[in-house]
């Protein structure tokens, strides 16, 4: 397992989550059972919940907006993991899913599934669209320099650290920030990841 590969991953979850406006606990790189790492935000809001459990019966802008940044942030570890290694390989186990192609199995891509399912309506033709959609939001939201130089700073400080709370990941935001401004972190120089 590639410790490196793994904190840009955890690492592209956590900034996703502070520069969505999404709760974020913790984000660690020490191994759990089968994860070799984590992000943790904490629960749904209460309304997305029940939503969720009254079936999903139509889809309010608010709550519409919560999941799709939710989506966004699981998707920000894999986006992340390619744009630092060039790769995502060993940090999923990948499978062929009859609907949606491949996808991780009882990784990311299978939770990103079932969000999309739930604001789909169990759409097979709009869930991969949809998917495709908020992936390119996450790559450019991830390609802005100073979030990509954040992005760097918490993968460094996880390769240290092991574990960081959420208001150290946020705590990061200004050194990642005198980064961008530096000129460092530019994801232009030696991306396998071709600029949108």
């Amino acid at each position: 397992m590639n410790l490196r590969a793994v904190a840009y991953h955890e690492a592209g979850h956590a900034v996703a989550r502070t520069e969505l406006r999404l709760p974020l606990r913790w984000v660690t790189i020490i191994p759990s059972g089968d994860d070799a790492g984590a992000t943790y935000g904490g629960h749904l809001p209460k309304a997305v919940r029940e939503w969720i459990e009254e079936g999903g019966y139509g889809r309010p802008a608010g709550i519409r907006d919560r999941l799709e940044r939710e989506v966004m942030a699981i998707l920000a570890g894999e986006v992340a993991q390619e744009i630092a290694t060039g790769t995502t390989e060993g940090s999923a186990q990948y499978d062929d899913h009859p609907e949606y192609g491949r996808v991780i199995v009882d990784g990311d891509w299978h939770r990103v599934v079932d969000v999309l399912e739930e604001l789909t309506g169990g759409d097979d033709e709009e869930v991969p669209l949809y998917s495709d959609l908020l992936r390119l939001r996450t790559q450019r939201l991830l390609r802005q320099p100073y979030v990509w130089a954040h992005v760097e700073v918490v993968a460094e400080a996880l390769l240290g650290q092991k574990r960081l709370t959420g208001r150290e990941v946020r705590d990061l935001r200004r050194p990642a920030g005198e980064r961008a401004l530096a000129g460092a972190g530019s994801i232009t120089r030696g991306s396998s990841v071709p600029r949108l």
